[in-house]
């Protein structure tokens, strides 16, 4: 991925990122058994570890030249902040749902 970003620089890894996580929400959205919602998210989640690997910090570091470190690691610690948020927030909606409370 690194030479990829390299030779073709942000915008075209960003835009491959894209069409994966669209094809897998799409995947899931349409999911009618359980090994084409795995597919799905499995799709999805390869275009989120094109951004969050390593496309994130090689903008952040192109970005921010004083304050690299402290940018790299907001950027890192963003994601587990925003489970624990949505965790906390969302707890009863997944227990109703997931939970197997509703039928899907």
């Amino acid at each position: 991925m690194g030479r990829r970003l390299d030779r073709s620089g942000p915008r075209a890894l960003l835009c491959i990122a894209t069409v994966f996580g669209a094809a897998g929400f799409f995947l899931v959205a349409l999911a009618h058994s359980t090994w084409l919602l795995s597919i799905g998210f499995a799709i999805s989640s390869l275009g989120a570890s094109i951004v969050f690997s390593g496309l994130g910090l090689a903008i952040l570091a192109a970005w921010f030249k004083k304050k690299r470190g402290l940018a790299i690691a907001m950027f890192n610690a963003s994601g587990g902040i925003g489970r624990a948020l949505s965790s906390a927030v969302s707890f009863g909606w997944k227990e109703r749902t997931v939970g197997g409370l509703q039928p899907l």
